[in-house]
């Protein structure tokens, strides 16, 4: 079998309100199609109520994406149909990586994961979006059925991030699943070929936690700090890399996407059509010294909190620090630049000093529009300004990057216990 340059995987999870959006996505796709060096297959599950779209199917699709011209339906070959699946069950998402890599073998593989997203947590119920994006807006009834089959605990029930939301089966990925899942994507692929992008087409994904905890399986990850625009990547853009003879590298390919992405929102906006975009490529090969030297600033912290101290943290939480559509989420490079800036304690410029050069490691390539994200560095952490959430204890303390840097944790619960005698 022809073994070409690249196969990109799309892992479409359109069983919720991004229905039409994932289909004008494929038809994005199809302005291009596979390539003499690119093979690109696509698994769409699409939402019961199809969401008034024109094109009407509710089952699951796979297909090799081919060339068209036509702007009004799907004409790539359809090459499975597997009735209803369930986005959020790992288990299709690992089937659809190992059929791709079986059937269209490749030098080099990409996934990109394309649904809703919140970093490393949940809401705990569905809320009215305020605008068109790519953030969930959880249901109730998705922890209820997961309660129902055992996957949560009680105390769990509304507290667990998630990826890939299916509304139909009230479920999602969470973040073990989805780190087993892609773990063993990458021990599917065969030797001597690589697995080495992620992509996350999905909102609010580009953390340090999430990061961490997938840094086991492909050593760059395409994501946002921010929410993404309702419709995504503009994939009729990116996927011209492939129309010459010298395919992308990956770093050429990762860095590509980022310019493309930002060249698609900044022409948008000369148009009348301005949206914050803050997008990146994490590098998995950094992070380990990233959450040390993290780990290191938090133990600091926390050991020299005092009544001065903490009224500038507040300070900065409040007046200063880069924050996105999830207000907990902050830019980690510029908390670092502020603490330096504003507290003076033996050790801290230093441990400052560290964060922001493991941030720099990590962050591959980055980029943003809006002047609302001019401090966005590319990768985001948590630190929540009016207390920590139910999440934070059942959820967030469990990750992997607070196993393996726990004194990060230990400063957030100090700083959001600590009462100062003069206020």
């Amino acid at each position: 079998m022809l073994q070409k340059d690249w196969t990109i995987m799309v892992y479409m999870a359109g069983d919720n309100n991004l229905d039409q959006a994932v289909l004008n996505d494929i038809k994005e796709m199809e302005q291009v199609g596979s390539t003499p060096t690119l093979n690109l297959v696509v698994q769409l599950d699409r939402a019961k109520q199809n969401f008034n779209s024109d094109i009407r199917w509710e089952t699951t699709r796979r297909y090799l994406i081919q060339k068209s011209d036509n702007p009004s339906s799907i004409t790539s070959p359809q090459i499975q149909d597997l009735g209803e699946t369930n986005t959020g069950d790992p288990q299709y998402l690992k089937d659809f990586a190992q059929w791709a890599i079986q059937n269209y073998p490749a030098r080099n593989y990409m996934l990109i994961i394309s649904s809703h997203g919140t970093g490393w947590k949940d809401w705990p119920e569905y809320k009215t979006a305020q605008s068109f994006n790519r953030a969930i807006f959880n249901h109730p009834s998705i922890v209820r059925n997961r309660q129902d089959r055992g996957v949560l605990l009680s105390s769990q029930a509304d507290l667990v991030k998630s990826i890939a939301n299916d509304d139909n089966a009230k479920d999602f990925l969470d973040n073990q699943e989805l780190a087993n899942a892609l773990d063993s994507i990458k021990s599917s692929i065969p030797q001597n070929t690589t697995f080495s992008i992620v992509g996350f087409d999905a909102c609010l994904m580009n953390t340090v936690e999430v990061l961490y905890q997938n840094r086991r399986s492909a050593r760059f990850y395409i994501g946002s700090t921010e929410t993404e625009p309702g419709e995504g990547w503009p994939y009729h853009i990116i996927l011209k890399r492939f129309l010459t003879n010298t395919p992308p590298t990956d770093e050429q390919l990762a860095r590509g996407i980022i310019e493309d992405i930002i060249a698609h929102f900044k022409r948008k906006a000369a148009e009348g059509e301005e949206k914050p975009v803050a997008i990146s490529v994490l590098d998995t090969e950094k992070v380990e010294p990233l959450a040390g030297a993290v780990d290191n600033l938090g133990a600091l912290l926390a050991k020299n909190l005092n009544d001065e101290i903490y009224i500038r943290l507040l300070l900065i939480l409040k007046q200063d620090i880069q924050r996105f559509y999830e207000k907990s989420y902050i830019d980690l490079l510029h908390f670092a630049l502020l603490v330096k800036d504003k507290i003076k304690v033996k050790g801290i410029a230093e441990a400052c000093n560290d964060v922001i050069d493991g941030v720099k490691g990590v962050v591959y390539f980055e980029d943003h529009l809006s002047g609302q994200l001019a401090n966005a560095h590319g990768i985001t952490i948590y630190f929540p300004f009016q207390g920590l959430e139910d999440a934070f204890y059942t959820v967030y303390k469990k990750l992997e990057f607070s196993r393996d840097a726990p004194n990060w944790a230990g400063f957030l619960e100090k700083f959001h216990r600590f009462k100062m005698g003069s206020i």
